[in-house]
């Protein structure tokens, strides 16, 4: 289904982390400016956080798998 061997394939996985990333970080921000719920954002934030973790240990290994 898809060709791994493809050089910019980890490139787009990463590309499509952050858009989700910067999505759930504007909902959270957009949440907080409405109702001014700061519990809200902090969990739009740490979820964000975690997310941004994980896709960059995917794109570490993603690239040390291509070598």
């Amino acid at each position: 289904m898809f060709d791994f061997d493809d050089d910019g394939y980890e490139k787009w996985m990463f590309a499509l982390f952050l858009g989700a990333i910067l999505l759930l970080v504007a909902v959270g921000f957009g949440s907080f400016q409405q109702s001014g719920d700061v519990g809200s954002l902090a969990r739009n934030l740490g979820i964000g956080l975690l997310l941004l973790l994980f896709s960059v240990a995917f794109y570490r290994k993603f690239s040390r798998e291509q070598v």
